[in-house]
């Protein structure tokens, strides 16, 4: 009955004092050594086991009449224990869990321990005395616990290793516990967060959002349709957030979705109302309630293209699909042509892991290329039996106007986001060993790395290291993708892209591209002159000299200031000559007389210097306008913009907010504005408010906000009203 007490006692206590645990490891893991953070968790776990290991040989005594009969007592007892702890592991995980969830389920443990301990002072052959004062305490602590039930430990579940500055803040919109992890939606302003036994694993936008905001996760299954336009049938291993399912080209027939746990797809059904795409409602999607291991294996079925995006590669469920005997079950699941295409956290390894995963890539294919889609955050190896390539002309593939809404307008954009082909990503893994499931690497060491792990500028570095590039690809505009490498902060890779052009004037341009990067102003400016003024140029290099000097000199074009001789010039470029002239009625305030530029200036190529700029005056006089069908395709037209100039991306957000309120789309209004709340309160919570124009946004998102009718006005509306001041309040200290 002690024993049993114990444990009850002791569970009862730990999981009462188990909310402070997260702020006092992260204390200890602050010290120099960390070590107080193991007798932290002896203190957890010890009473109470000890108490359950002292109930054995109680049990063992309790059914024992005679040493004799001791033997076969112990085996009894051990039978049962055994039974009982298959029975409890099953109907804990599968029933238990599920239905009463956490605390629930921690309440029916410990009662259920507290009546076993009445149980046992009642039971035959116990003194009626001694049985009826003994069983006051379990009677006791029976009363208490559900006078006092333990509640839910949220601070638990909203921490994990990654959670640098405490559990994750929010509301909890949605909890659900599954077989294997428990799957919260924490909603943050306007997002919604969903975490898997505390680790984040994606971001959910409302309604409105422009695609921007999630563009790894849409390069995922955008990217093996660029290379294999015929693909017809895809696997995603990891429904995640339904980011991935849903920028799914319409040209594939079969979209087949590999999720370990039911949880997950219950927080996408939560989210259906609420976001602006729903995954589950594709009738192209085949949803399989599986581990992706085990679906291979019993999978017929020979795919186009398979997607892995497993989040954190040391945890169970999501370790086993990093290694070499995954990526073969893979292999034999493609078609010949087939790709695969592995996701990465660069918070998760550090060179020598990412180097073993490339090596492990490639012992099962033999073509395997790195892209970075983003400065920051991830790394998508594209992996083929066959060799891999690029389209020559993005606007002729499936899935394209998807491309198109993350800024990504020429195929210069897709060679820009690539940092080694195949021979480079060769060179790259030579040597380093192998992630097999007997020796799984990222399992073992990704979790001592967090911290310090290699990050979106380290994989530049490495990559630069181990580039095989020594020329642009045929048919590409190579200062275009100077241009454009330079934007992606791979300045190695474009210096180089640069020194191997060959054409007369584009390696002047292009090396004036890379000083100009560089803050080297006048060498720049003198190189852009030298491929202009000199004879033996071709036009094309030119072309993007003349283009380069106006925007390096557009205010003083639009006052007509320029050079006489590169002023000449711009008799023989039309769309130049519009986009001073427009800048110059802008400056003037005739902003409704730049529409009568309008068929010049849509036609600038997105190759073109001055594409943004174009771009940005034909937005602005439709905006001036007031028309609402003017606003719509103003909306069209900033949309790629926004995904591909991220430098002033804050005020363009602000004017997609009030294009939308123009064009009579409340909800990407909304958005919008909450794009800009989430922005000034990332600033403030990441001590980033210097030279950020955090009160002029607040303003202006105000301002925009006021502008919504009442009638359309809703929850999303007040909550703003509320937040944006407080925000802009910081900047004005």
């Amino acid at each position: 009955m002690v024993a049993q007490l114990g444990v009850a006692v002791f569970s009862w206590l730990t999981f009462i004092a188990i909310d402070h645990f997260p702020a006092l490891f992260a204390q200890l893991s602050a010290t120099a050594t960390g070590t107080g953070r193991l007798p932290l968790a002896g203190l957890a776990l010890l009473p109470g086991t000890l108490f359950m290991g002292a109930a054995f040989p109680c049990a063992v005594k309790l059914v024992t009449t005679s040493a004799s009969s001791a033997g076969g007592a112990t085996a009894r007892v051990y039978g049962w224990n055994t039974l009982g702890a298959i029975f409890g592991a099953i109907g804990t995980g599968f029933l238990l869990l599920p239905w009463l969830k956490i605390s629930g389920t921690a309440i029916a443990a410990i009662a259920a321990s507290l009546a076993l301990a009445l149980a046992i002072t009642l039971a035959p052959g116990t003194s009626a005395r001694r049985g009826r004062w003994a069983a006051l305490a379990p009677v006791i602590a029976l009363g208490t616990l559900f006078a006092f039930p333990p509640a839910t430990p949220w601070k638990v579940l909203r921490t994990s290793p990654l959670s640098k500055s405490g559990p994750l803040q929010g509301e909890i919109a949605y909890y659900g516990v599954g077989r294997g992890t428990t799957v919260l939606l924490i909603e943050r302003g306007a997002s919604w967060r969903m975490t898997t036994n505390g680790l984040p694993e994606a971001l959910v936008y409302p309604g409105g959002s422009r695609v921007g905001s999630s563009t790894v996760a849409r390069w995922l299954s955008l990217l093996p349709v660029a290379v294999r336009p015929a693909t017809r049938s895809m696997m995603i291993i990891g429904l995640g957030a339904g980011i991935t399912a849903t920028a799914v080209p319409q040209s594939v027939d079969e979209v087949h979705v590999v999720e370990l746990e039911p949880e997950v797809v219950e927080a996408n059904r939560y989210l259906a109302p609420l976001r602006g795409e729903d995954p589950l409602a594709d009738p192209r999607l085949q949803l399989r309630i599986n581990d992706a291991r085990t679906a291979l294996m019993l999978s017929t079925h020979k795919f186009g293209a398979i997607v892995s995006q497993p989040s954190h590669p040391w945890t169970a469920g999501a370790s086993h699909l990093y290694s070499r005997e995954l990526f073969a079950l893979v292999r034999d699941r493609l078609e010949p042509e087939g790709v695969f295409v592995q996701w990465i956290g660069l918070q998760f390894v550090d060179g020598d892991l990412l180097r073993s995963l490339v090596a492990t890539l490639r012992e099962i294919f033999p073509y395997v290329e790195v892209y970075q889609p983003q400065p920051g955050g991830a790394a998508l190896f594209l992996c083929g039996l066959a060799p891999l390539d690029l389209p020559s002309d993005l606007a002729t593939i499936p899935g394209a106007q998807g491309w198109r809404r993350m800024g990504i307008l020429v195929v210069e954009d897709l060679h820009a986001a690539r940092l080694l082909d195949s021979a480079g990503s060769q060179r790259l893994s030579q040597g380093a060993p192998l992630v097999t499931d007997g020796r799984n690497l990222l399992q073992t060491r990704a979790p001592k790395i967090l911290g310090h792990s290699l990050g979106g500028q380290g994989l530049r570095q490495l990559a630069a290291t181990h580039s095989t590039f020594n020329q642009v690809p045929p048919k590409i505009d190579g200062m275009y993708l100077v241009r454009r490498l330079l934007a992606n902060r791979r300045i190695d890779q474009a210096t180089r892209a640069a020194a191997s052009l060959n054409r007369p004037g584009h390696r002047q341009v292009a090396e004036a591209l890379v000083h100009l990067a560089h803050d080297r102003q006048q060498a720049g400016r003198k190189q852009l002159r030298k491929a202009l003024f000199e004879d033996g140029f071709d036009d094309h290099a030119k072309d993007h000299a003349v283009h380069e000097l106006v925007r390096l000199n557009l205010q003083a074009a639009t006052r007509g200031r320029l050079p006489p001789r590169l002023q000449l010039e711009l008799d023989q470029r039309p769309v130049v000559a519009a986009v001073v002239e427009g800048s110059r009625r802008m400056a003037l305030r005739r902003d409704l007389a730049v529409s009568e530029l309008e068929s010049t200036l849509a036609g600038a190529d997105p190759r073109h210097t001055l594409f943004a700029e174009a771009t940005r005056l034909r937005i602005w006089w439709r905006q001036r306008s007031g028309k609402p069908a003017h606003a719509v395709e103003a909306l069209d037209l900033l949309e790629p913009l926004l995904a591909a100039h991220t430098s002033d991306g804050p005020r363009l957000v602000v004017l997609r907010a009030r294009l939308a309120v123009q064009a009579g789309k409340i909800e990407v209004a909304l958005a919008s504005l909450e794009e800009i709340w989430r922005l000034l309160e990332s600033r403030v919570e990441g001590g980033q408010e210097d030279r950020f124009p955090g009160r002029q946004l607040s303003r202006d998102a105000l301002q925009v906000l006021s502008s919504i009718p009442a009638s359309e006005r809703e929850e999303r509306w007040t909550r703003l009203e509320a937040a944006l001041p407080l925000l802009g309040e910081h900047w004005g200290r």
